[in-house]
């Protein structure tokens, strides 16, 4: 049973994220933030899935550390309920191990949970191709299951060689397919909860002693610097490589709403990390420059459609069902910039009708775009009695337009004439 509430609860985030229009036309609020020390970037609201801001969403990039929301996902997903399971490392997954690690060693035994923490906190390079024989068996196999997962979330750009994000040959991913991959992500608990921790302390395994891992987010840790510390940050993933340049998925709450910033191939020199400076200039500029407006509203008369049979008034008001709100920039003029448009199902609805029910659709469009921007039934708001006497007396007349009715009443016309004739004949001969 838990299974397959999982599968559908997956099933339902995977259809969300391939609907996404993460490369599509969207509303840029004014002055948007320079973003030229980096190759590709995106900002999303996530509570509407809206995108606020695109550069380069669909360039293939070597991927980096984001290869690792991969890993957590496949891990998270396989061990779900289960992540006291104690692994044994293999020599093979620490073999010639490049970029961050923290010596894990052949023989040594822990759990998933802390491989999982080691990886996601403190970008573990060791602890990602552990995690990976564990859930898969190999490397490899583990691999084509990450290029499997991938497609399933709509990646149409992302091909993975390793579990780690070490650049090699053939790797690749966009931007806009990191942004569906940190949304799958964050919404599963165990890795949204331990991508904002500081720190954690990896217990004592067989052969090592607790290790103290630092957050490697400098959004949010400050072991090594506090420059770029901010209190908004919630996760989700940071690093760097040498083809794939700095690279950052941040999730952010400012005490209304949600957001998602996903830096890709930023540049950086002996002052500055680019990728936390173009992320936070990003956030900034979206707090002060977005919010939710109502381009339509259940308080609004859309239309009258008739209404027979009726007592009392002979028409019904038609409004939406729900509000089409929608996260827009502050300068957008919802009285000049969208389009309304509604479709009737009846042009003449018959009595009795209830208040609420539907009688057609009202879609609002963006006027420069043409895209749609929400759409919700059309309802009638309020109820209309039927007439008992319009009721009966169209009954009535239902009753003598009908065909059998017309064909008997033929019947007995025919009868009645022929009747007449054959009265009138017998006289004449009488």
């Amino acid at each position: 049973m838990k299974k397959r509430l999982f599968s559908i609860f997956f099933a339902a985030i995977s259809a969300l994220l391939c609907c996404l229009p993460l490369s599509a036309a969207y509303l840029e609020a004014p002055n948007p933030p320079d973003t030229g020390y980096t190759r590709a970037a995106v900002m999303y609201h996530l509570e509407s899935g809206t995108l606020l801001y695109a550069k380069n969403p669909d360039t293939r990039l070597y991927p980096a550390s984001t290869v690792k929301l991969m890993t957590a996902i496949l891990t998270a997903e396989h061990f779900a309920g289960a992540l006291d399971t104690t692994v044994t490392v293999s020599s093979s997954a620490v073999r010639s191990i490049a970029g961050n690690y923290i010596q894990l060693a052949a023989g040594e035994r822990t759990t998933v949970e802390a491989l999982l923490c080691a990886m996601v906190i403190g970008g573990a390079n060791d602890a990602a191709n552990v995690l990976a024989e564990a859930v898969s068996g190999s490397i490899p196999d583990f691999v084509a299951l990450m290029n499997d997962r991938a497609r399933e979330l709509g990646c149409e750009n992302t091909n993975y060689v390793n579990p780690t994000g070490v650049d090699e040959d053939g790797a690749y991913s966009t931007a806009a397919d990191t942004a569906r991959i940190a949304m799958y992500a964050s919404s599963i608990d165990i890795i949204a909860g331990i991508a904002g921790e500081r720190s954690y302390v990896m217990p004592a395994t067989n052969t090592a002693t607790e290790r103290t891992i630092r957050n490697r987010n400098y959004f949010i840790s400050t072991a090594i610097t506090d420059k770029y510390r901010r209190s908004d940050i919630t996760g989700l993933n940071a690093g760097s490589s040498m083809n794939g340049g700095a690279s950052l998925v941040a999730t952010a709450d400012n005490g209304s709403y949600n957001y998602l910033c996903v830096i890709l191939g930023a540049s950086t020199d002996s002052e500055n990390i680019y990728s936390y400076i173009i992320a936070s200039d990003l956030l900034n500029w979206a707090y002060k420059s977005y919010n939710y407006s109502a381009a339509v509203s259940r308080s609004d008369l859309i239309c009258e459609v008739p209404v027979r049979l009726s007592s009392g008034a002979d028409y019904v008001v038609l409004t939406p069902a729900e509000d089409i709100d929608f996260f827009m920039p502050k300068n957008f003029n919802v009285n000049t910039d969208v389009r309304v448009d509604y479709v009737i199902e009846n042009e003449v609805l018959t009595a009795p009708v209830e208040k609420g029910q539907k009688n057609g659709t009202v879609t609002v469009y963006d006027r420069t775009s043409g895209e749609v921007i929400g759409s919700t039934d059309l309802v009638a708001v309020s109820n209309v009695d039927r007439s008992e006497f319009k009721y009966r007396l169209n009954q009535l007349k239902d009753l003598f337009i009908r065909p059998a009715t017309l064909i008997i009443a033929a019947v007995f016309a025919a009868a009645a004439v022929a009747a007449i004739i054959f009265t009138a004949f017998r006289r004449a001969h009488g």
